[in-house]
């Protein structure tokens, strides 16, 4: 895609004022752009604009990149791209790792492992790739910029390799994540990201959406979220990894305990079928990752273990 395909200065339906007006709000990229609703897009654009109008801004916008009709000639498709993890056991049971254009999701209780897999696989990027970025989400405070620096040095990489590669938005509540999110076409070009991470997607949502009645509005606006990071991760063939919780029992106080394998994560259909699930848990001092759920892959499990140098295999 050239320079003047991801500007909405050449986009033929937008006016010089109506570029500004996008501009001030921050749209500043066609991906941006094409993310709107046709209401969202109405309301910056002014009163003025009507459907007619709107249609034709969103439809040249999608054409653009390539989300209009194709007719299919061949089955001829790029082999995808993978990001190391780290573990070379928990890299086979996902097919190569990371998977570029698409959302890998590592799900699991507290300590076991969650925040490490993704600290592992951002040291592992920029300490193997001589360029490209990583933008991490941080909805809980995890971003431990000494413990990735510990990560990074135990593997022997230098520190000069995370030099301006690494972007962190501390998030605060949803709307700042959901004004994170927006934002992420604009960082995406400025710092050339390849890998963005989310730990985690579900922190915010669950302590500000409390009680059944609140469960449905949750829900809508985590799908709109992850919808947008599928898209980004398609549009710009970048890999997203996000962390989510589990759903809690009230049997681990009242009852027998439920193994940690039996958890069900949080967030419901709209998160399961949106990624590539991995659940971390223990079993005694073990720690095990098991692919449960993806579109290509068989369920498998393999044995991990989290030293100075993040997760690694357990021959390691």
């Amino acid at each position: 895609m050239s320079e003047n395909e991801i500007t909405i200065k050449n986009l033929e339906t937008l006016k010089g004022e109506d570029v500004g007006r996008l501009l001030a709000k921050g749209i500043n990229t066609i991906e941006a752009l094409a993310m709107l609703r046709p209401d969202e897009l109405a309301e910056l654009l002014g009163r003025e604009s009507g459907d007619r109008k709107v249609a034709k801004v969103l439809t040249e916008a999608w054409e653009k990149l390539g989300y209009g009709f194709r007719v299919v000639e061949s089955l001829d498709f790029e082999k995808p791209e993978y990001f190391t993890t780290g573990c070379n056991s928990l890299n086979d049971i996902l097919g190569g790792g990371i998977e570029a254009k698409s959302i890998t999701e590592f799900a699991g209780e507290y300590r076991t492992g969650k925040t490490q897999t993704l600290l592992t696989t951002t040291a592992c990027f920029l300490g193997e790739k001589d360029e490209g970025g990583v933008l991490w989400v941080d909805t809980e405070e995890t971003m431990d910029e000494g413990r990735l620096a510990e990560i990074m040095r135990m593997r022997g990489y230098g520190p000069s390799k995370i030099s301006k590669r690494l972007v962190v938005a501390k998030v605060i509540n949803t709307p700042h994540l959901e004004f994170c999110v927006n934002s992420i076409p604009d960082y995406v070009r400025r710092y050339n990201i390849k890998l963005i991470c989310v730990d985690s997607i579900i922190g915010t949502l669950r302590s500000e959406y409390v009680g059944r009645e609140m469960l449905a509005e949750r829900q809508q606006t985590l799908g709109k979220i992850l919808r947008r990071l599928l898209t980004y991760a398609k549009l710009f063939k970048i890999a997203v990894a996000v962390t989510n919780q589990v759903v809690a029992s009230p049997q681990i106080h009242y009852g027998p305990p439920i193994p940690e394998a039996e958890k069900p994560p949080t967030g419901g259909t709209i998160l399961a079928h949106a990624t590539t699930r991995v659940y971390l848990y223990k079993a005694g001092n073990a720690r095990f990752a098991k692919l449960i759920d993806s579109p290509k892959l068989p369920e498998r499990t393999i044995q991990f273990k989290i030293t100075e140098k993040g997760i690694t295999d357990v021959e390691d």
